[in-house]
C-alpha cells in the first residue's frame, strides 16, 4: 500500500442544492486530510473564495444557476486554480469534465467511498505537485472550453429532457484508456459480481465498480425490473416468462438469453408484466 505524505487540503464545496452541500460536508468532515473552508451556492462565490484564500481542492457542481461549473473554471486564473472534482447527477458530462483536466468526476447521489477515492486522488496529485513542482496547465484546454460551456447551458435550459427526469439516463464506465458513456436504454441487463456490476449490452459485457443496489437506485423504475438479488433486466428486452418448478421462473430476452427469476421476485415480476 502506498503511504501518502500528511497533507491538509483546504477545500471548498460549491453546489446550489443545500442538501447536497450538507451531505458532502458531512462526508468530508470525517476525513482528517480535509480542511473545509467554505460551502457556497453559486459560481461567483466560488471565484471570490478562491481569490481570497489559497484553496487546494474544489468540489464543483456542474449545473448551477447564472454560472455553471465550467464557466467557473474559465473565470479562475491559472496560477490560483485549485484541483477540481466535478459533481453532478448526469454522467453525460463525464468526458467534458475530464477534458477540463478535473482530477475526478463524482456522480450524484454521492457515496462516502466514492468521495474518499476523490480525496485520495487529490492527495496523490498534490504530492506529485510538491515533488515535481509541476502544476496543471490551464491553457491547453481553454480553446475548447467555450464549446463545453455552450453545451452545458443548453442542457440547463431544458433541451435534454432526460436530464429533467430525476433518474440516470446513462452510465460512465472506464475501460483501459477510454471512458465509455452507455445509455441505460441500450443496456440489456445488470448482474452483480461482488463489489462490481457486469453491464450486458448486446454481445459485450462491461465491468464497473458499484453495487447492484446503487445501480438500481439510479435507473428509471418503469424500465428496469429486479428479478433476482443479483439481476436487473431491461423490460423492453423481455420476450417471454417461462414457469419453472418450485415456484421459480425464467425470463427469455430478445437475444435468447435466459435469466432466472427467483421465488422472491416471481410475483412482483408477474405484476409488473401484467401476467
Amino acid at each position: 500500500m502506498t503511504v501518502l505524505p500528511k497533507i491538509k487540503l483546504k477545500t471548498i464545496i460549491a453546489d446550489d442544492e443545500p442538501l447536497a452541500r450538507d451531505l458532502l460536508a458531512a462526508i468530508l468532515s470525517e476525513m482528517p486530510e480535509i480542511e473545509l473552508i467554505n460551502k457556497v451556492a453559486h459560481g461567483q462565490a466560488v471565484i471570490d473564495a478562491v481569490l481570497e484564500q489559497d484553496i487546494d481542492l474544489l468540489f464543483l457542481d456542474i449545473q448551477m444557476p447564472e454560472m455553471n461549473g465550467f464557466e467557473v473554471v474559465k473565470a479562475i486564473q491559472n496560477d490560483i486554480m485549485p484541483m477540481i472534482v466535478f459533481t453532478t447527477a448526469h454522467a453525460s458530462y463525464a468526458v467534458d469534465a475530464f477534458n477540463m483536466m478535473a482530477i475526478d468526476y463524482v456522480l450524484k447521489p454521492l457515496h462516502e467511498m466514492r468521495v474518499r477515492q476523490s480525496v485520495e486522488r487529490a492527495l496523490h496529485v498534490r504530492a506529485t505537485y510538491e515533488r515535481t513542482g509541476l502544476e496543471q496547465d490551464k491553457m491547453c484546454w481553454l480553446a475548447t472550453l467555450d464549446d463545453v460551456i455552450s453545451k452545458v447551458n443548453m442542457d440547463i435550459d431544458g433541451k435534454r429532457e432526460s436530464h429533467l427526469t430525476g433518474t440516470e439516463s446513462s452510465f460512465l464506465i472506464r475501460e483501459k484508456e477510454e471512458t465509455l458513456i452507455i445509455a441505460s436504454d441500450n443496456i440489456d441487463w445488470f448482474e452483480a459480481a461482488g463489489d462490481y456490476v457486469c453491464v450486458h449490452v448486446g454481445a459485450k459485457t462491461h465491468i464497473m465498480r458499484a453495487t447492484l443496489k446503487s445501480v438500481h437506485a439510479r435507473l428509471p423504475k418503469q424500465k428496469f425490473l429486479r428479478i433476482h438479488r443479483s439481476t436487473l433486466v431491461n423490460i423492453s428486452r423481455l420476450r417471454a416468462l417461462i414457469p419453472a418448478p418450485k415456484g421459480e421462473a425464467y425470463l427469455d430476452l430478445l437475444d435468447n438469453t435466459r435469466l432466472k427469476v427467483s421465488r422472491t421476485y416471481v410475483e412482483s415480476v408477474k405484476t409488473a408484466l401484467a401476467f
